[in-house]
């Protein structure tokens, strides 16, 4: 693998990091005070699409139409939640609060979202067939893509639970692309 290969899968790991990282933030904010810090929501799910695109580069010739499909959803959740954070900055921007669907600003929100953790699913099962890494760590990215789905159940009781659950598993999946 070249150096600048290399570099670039690493700095895709922290990026990663840093998302899950912010998505950890944003939870225990709201958990304790109720307040959501501005941008957190909005850049967290781009530091992981760019997150998945680094777990592509790292498969390299062991990536199969999994991964590609996984990569593809990673660069449009990327360019969705680019375009809805644009949207939100421009004026008369018809933004909804609270549980409301306001289409298409809220569908947008949601392919950004789910294109992140269905890529994430995705690449982790090319990452778990090609064993670039001992058991059980070449799992991880499989393992945080499907916990996603029991860890949203947790959302009935609060909403703010399992995005704190999901930003620890991201930091975990973006070590495992830094490694």
């Amino acid at each position: 693998m070249t150096k600048s290969r290399t570099l670039f899968i690493q700095m895709t790991g922290w990026l990663t990091v840093l998302g899950g990282v912010l998505w950890v933030i944003k939870a225990v904010s709201i958990l304790l005070t109720g307040y959501q810090p501005p941008l957190i929501f909005e850049i967290a799910p781009m530091l992981l699409a760019l997150g998945l695109v680094g777990l592509y580069w790292r498969l390299g010739e062991k990536v199969s139409g999994w991964g590609k499909a996984g990569v593809a959803l990673a660069a449009l959740a990327f360019f969705t939640r680019l375009g809805t954070t644009i949207y939100e900055a421009t004026p008369g921007a018809i933004i909804p609060t609270g549980e409301t669907f306001e289409f298409p600003y809220s569908l947008f929100v949601l392919v950004g979202a789910a294109g992140v953790f269905i890529g994430l699913i995705f690449l982790g099962v090319d990452f778990f067939r090609a064993k670039l890494l001992p058991s059980p760590a070449h799992a991880i990215p499989l393992t945080a893509g499907l916990l996603v789905f029991p860890l949203g159940v947790t959302g009935l009781i609060h909403i703010e639970a399992p995005i704190l659950f999901i930003g620890l598993m991201w930091m975990w999946v973006g070590s495992i692309i830094h490694a």
